[in-house]
């Protein structure tokens, strides 16, 4: 086997300078497994100074914990300085990432990862309870492998996982994010959530939902509705937590539903927020959540436009894609064929230009003032009345129609 040209690159100075040099982690997990690496991490006896001097580009981030980037020929490879190899794998996450590489091709494995590897099988390096307290994202860190990689959770690494899954709330909720997002765009999501439920980490993330037995009953649901989505963030996202919010109100009149509905999309907007989700994806999912949680696929032509309106046309496909993967569950109020027409009936209305939004009104607030109104929310009132009228009837929306409504309903 040999190592990847980039890794070469910088392993031969380091060598050529007299210091030990070897390719770590993933890296090397990925070669063994045939997969072309992504990242390059080099480990060596050089201090960062001394790695500094031999190269060009270094960029110090991450100084602090002896690690440097090193810029070649536009790759980024992180070099961090160790006393001995051996000590430098004892600390790390699993078997599987704890093996070297040297330049001629030689494996490290202290820990047993290359058999771990043919077993395809997540073990924790050592004891797990200490792998766990060093950095609690290993928790994560570790279904998301066994997702990725299609790997089993070794036993004592998945009982170690259970127990110490509260540690979990003391990680950076952007590290959690980051780690979240790989299980959810997994070729395998619904497993992920699945090993994350069964490991009471759903419950560290989501405490505001996965913790309630209504929830719990709904987990098999969530696994199809997941593995139906297509591999987009904001859809899967919104699938999980749609799932979360459908949940708590199940069993329960109407109006208790729409208060508990209420409550759930707070109580999404508030978890986004803790994971520090950007605004537009946290505006997304709930924008989906919502308008979810009481869709029917028997919509009137007017209803299906004002539907447009607020999904917004860039969120319409994203949307009816959502709804498609929950059908295919067949426990909603709504089919994949009835979907189908309602996107089939979006697609009609948009093609045939008719006004949706406000701003596709023949005319504005300007021609409001210009008719003698004066500034102030009336005129946003007014526009959205002719809106309304013009959902209705298309052929309204024409500058003589709306000024002549203008001016027999709102005398000036």
């Amino acid at each position: 086997m040999e190592l990847p040209v980039g890794a070469k690159k910088i392993i031969k100075p380091l060598l050529a300078a007299g210091h030990e040099a070897y390719l770590v982690g993933g890296s090397v997990r990925d070669l063994l497994l045939g997969r072309l690496p992504h990242d390059h991490d080099i480990v060596t006896t050089a201090t960062p100074d001394q790695v500094m001097e031999l190269f060009d580009r270094v960029v110090p981030v991450g100084l602090q914990h002896g690690t440097v980037t090193v810029i070649e020929k536009g790759l980024q490879v992180e070099v961090t300085s160790i006393i001995t190899l051996c000590q430098d794998l004892r600390r790390r996450d699993f078997t599987v990432n704890a093996m070297a590489m040297d330049l001629s091709g030689v494996i490290y494995d202290c820990f047993g990862g290359r058999e771990d590897l043919q077993h395809q099988v997540i073990r924790a390096v050592g004891q797990a309870q200490r792998r766990f307290r060093e950095d609690p994202l290993r928790l994560l860190r570790a279904v998301r492998q066994a997702v990725v990689l299609d790997f089993t959770i070794d036993c004592k690494t998945g009982f170690s996982i259970a127990e110490n899954s509260y540690l979990l709330r003391t990680a950076a909720p952007e590290r959690v994010r980051e780690e979240l997002n790989k299980i959810l765009l997994s070729g395998r999501p619904a497993r992920g959530i699945a090993l994350l439920n069964s490991f009471d980490l759903l419950g560290q993330i989501f405490p505001e939902f996965a913790c309630t037995e209504a929830f719990q009953e709904q987990i098999e649901h969530l696994k199809k509705f997941l593995d139906a989505t297509p591999q987009n963030l904001s859809i899967r996202l919104a699938a999980l937590l749609s799932a979360m919010v459908k949940a708590i109100h199940l069993k329960k009149t109407r109006r208790e539903a729409l208060e508990a509905s209420g409550n759930g999309l707070n109580m999404v907007r508030l978890i986004l927020t803790r994971l520090k989700y950007s605004k537009q994806i946290i505006e997304q999912v709930l924008l989906f959540v919502q308008e979810s949680i009481d869709f029917k696929d028997r919509l009137s032509t007017v209803e299906l436009k004002r539907l447009i309106g607020r999904l917004g046309y860039q969120n319409l496909d994203d949307f009816f894609n959502l709804l498609l993967a929950e059908a295919q569950t067949g426990v909603c109020e709504f089919t994949a064929v009835g979907v189908e027409a309602c996107r089939e009936k979006s697609k009609e209305i948009i093609d045939r230009k008719e006004a949706i939004l406000i701003s596709e009104l023949a005319i504005n607030g300007n021609d409001l003032l210009a008719m003698g109104f004066a500034p102030g929310p009336e005129l946003g009132s007014i526009l959205n009345h002719l809106l309304d009228m013009v959902l209705e009837k298309p052929e309204l929306n024409n500058r003589h129609s709306l000024k002549a409504l203008v001016r027999s309903k709102w005398r000036q």
